[in-house]
């Protein structure tokens, strides 16, 4: 396993269940894992692109993330914590269907 993939998942361990939920929100679009029967599985890669000073880039269509290489365990949990909270504009759980649709004018035929 790569250094950071191991210190990633030691500062994963390390956040509060709220904090958890939010990096899912983060990666996924939702705030709970996806099914089993959904085969999808997080995909860490290093964001060689990236410095340390950038915040993690998520790809919440195929549940993955970028991470630049972080120094330590604290700069990624400093950077992730605050990626987590203020980088989440894809919510799939708020949708009735729990997905995402093509058109957000398409509100169901009310005409509203």
């Amino acid at each position: 396993k790569h250094p950071l993939a191991i210190m990633f998942w030691k500062v994963m361990e390390s956040l509060s269940n709220e904090e958890r939920g939010l990096f899912l929100a983060f990666a996924w679009g939702r705030r709970r894992m996806p099914s089993k029967a959904s085969g999808a599985q997080l995909r860490l890669a290093l964001a060689s692109d990236l410095g340390a000073e950038h915040l993690p880039r998520s790809h919440t269509c195929s549940f993955g993330v970028d991470l630049p290489h972080y120094p330590n365990a604290a700069a990624l949990r400093e950077k992730l914590c605050y990626a987590v909270r203020h980088c989440s504009a894809i919510d799939a759980d708020s949708s009735p269907t729990g997905a995402l649709r093509d058109d957000p004018a398409d509100d169901g035929g009310s005409g509203s």
